[in-house]
């Protein structure tokens, strides 16, 4: 089975003290569940979508700017959201030129 593009994490709700949250890994052909992992789909929807460039602990200056965009246009943020880590820390060591896409389908 060969990767098929980057990892992501799957948030579900609002982040608060605790979050849910799915890790996943997209994969090329059929994947069959095993040894505690499962496999699943992304959900279709119409989302907004934006390029984060930097360390994961200022992602949240990402979010406040799709929030403001949706709000703005009169949408409702929905429940659920994603990120795909587009760079690989290991061979990118500057968390300054690291690159996440956040995913934030509207409800």
């Amino acid at each position: 089975m060969a990767l098929a593009g980057p990892p992501f994490a799957l948030y579900r709700g609002k982040p608060g003290e605790s979050v849910d949250v799915e890790a996943g890994f997209p994969v090329a052909g059929n994947f069959t569940d095993a040894d505690g992992v499962a496999g699943g789909t992304l959900p279709e929807a119409d989302a907004f979508e934006a390029l984060h460039t930097g360390p994961y602990d200022t992602l949240e200056n990402t979010y406040n700017a799709v929030l403001g965009r949706m709000q703005a246009e009169g949408l409702t943020p929905g429940d659920i959201m994603w990120e795909y880590y587009l760079s690989d820390p290991e061979t990118e060591p500057d968390p300054a030129k690291w690159q996440t896409r956040v995913i934030w389908p509207v409800a």
